[in-house]
This record gives structure tokens, C-alpha cells and sequence, in this order.
């Protein structure tokens, strides 16, 4: 058995219940979809935790982001050195201490590219674009909920082996797991719709 052949049947069952399983989760995307918070924009306090094997200890961040509807997401970290990095479908933009922007294209980095389609799906809601780069495994119970995302390209499944998120009525949790043994870990704290404004520096970011 290969070992694309292999994730599918651990994610979506034997053979013979792959139809039933497929039937299953398209029901509890859906109803996880119907669970989350929705809004024009989301804004967090989120902390990050990278775990690489070369080292003891996790290397730790914390800050803001924003998630704007149709924009992307906008991630402010503070600690432990400020840096503001912008997540859109097609592109990414870092801002370096002096403020300078530097673009990246998502054409030219396939991970990036299937991360970004992760964070802005999630936040979205809308997991079913995720199946064309993913195989999706959902669970639900008692109003939390957690999807597995295993990657269907043999080159990404390289240096990805799963994605996490987990929730409720907002996302709460993100996992990335690299093939390597590497992982980063982001938590989001007191994510909210009502109350989320951007303020003038923020909008110059998202006015790229």
C-alpha cells in the first residue's frame, strides 16, 4: 500500500465505508460550519508556540491578528519583537523593522500557499474549498469541534504530515506538523466579532 493510499484509509476508514465515511463528514463540516461566529471581520490575541527538534525549549510568540472578509489576515506579533505579516490567497506581505514591505508570491511557495488557503477557509468557515488540497477528517461533541487535514499531494505530504484546528463558536487552536518532527502551535484568546475595528496604521496594512 502506498502512502497516500495508507493516510486515506486511516482518515476515511476501510474501502467499504469510505462512501458512508465521505456521507459523514460532508455532514459535519457542514455543521461545523454553521456552529461558527460569522462576521465581516474577526480580531484575536493569539501565542505561538515552535517546536523544532533541534531544541529544548519551544521558541514562543504572542500578539494580535485581524481577519478582514475578502483582505486576508493580518498578524501583529509583539513578542518577543514586533513584526506584522499579511496573509492573503495569493500573497504574503512582511513588514520589516523599518517598515518596509517585501511580497511574496503564493505561485512560487506551494506550503505557503496551501497554509494560507488553510487560515483563510477557517476563519471563513468554508471548509469544503480545503478538499481539493486535503483530505478532511471532522469530529464534534459537545459544541467543540476538530478537524484533521491530511495533504493529498505527494511533494506538500514532504514537508506537511497534518494540520489541526479546533473549536467552538470561533476558532481556538491551529496545529501544523511537519514531516521533520517540527510543529507550530497557535493558540487564539478571546477571539470576537462585535468590537473589532481597525485603526489607522492597520488600515495602511491592508490598503496594500
Amino acid at each position: 500500500m502506498s502512502r497516500l493510499a495508507l493516510v486515506l484509509a486511516v482518515v476515511l476508514g476501510t474501502a467499504s465505508g469510505t462512501a458512508q465515511a465521505l456521507g459523514e463528514q460532508k455532514t459535519t463540516l457542514s455543521d461545523i460550519s454553521g456552529q461558527l461566529v460569522r462576521g465581516d471581520m474577526l480580531c484575536s490575541d493569539f501565542e505561538q508556540e515552535k517546536h523544532l527538534r533541534a531544541l529544548a525549549r519551544p521558541l514562543l510568540s504572542a500578539g494580535k491578528l485581524i481577519f478582514v472578509v475578502g483582505q486576508g489576515v493580518l498578524w501583529q506579533v509583539l513578542t518577543p519583537y514586533p513584526a506584522r505579516i499579511l496573509v492573503r490567497s495569493d500573497e504574503l506581505i512582511r513588514w520589516d523593522e523599518d517598515g518596509n514591505a517585501h511580497k511574496s508570491s503564493a505561485g512560487k511557495a506551494p506550503i505557503f500557499r496551501a497554509l494560507s488557503s488553510v487560515f483563510l477557509a477557517t476563519f471563513k468557515g468554508h471548509f469544503e474549498v480545503l478538499q481539493d488540497t486535503f483530505d478532511l477528517s471532522a469530529t464534534q461533541a459537545e459544541g467543540t469541534w476538530r478537524l484533521t487535514l491530511t495533504p493529498k499531494d505527494e511533494n506538500l505530504a514532504a514537508v506537511i504530515t497534518k494540520v489541526r484546528v479546533a473549536g467552538g463558536r470561533h476558532v481556538e487552536e491551529i496545529s501544523v506538523l511537519e514531516a521533520r518532527g517540527d510543529q507550530t502551535l497557535i493558540r487564539l484568546r478571546n477571539p470576537r466579532v462585535d468590537g473589532c475595528k481597525l485603526n489607522d496604521t492597520e488600515k495602511t496594512y491592508f490598503a496594500r
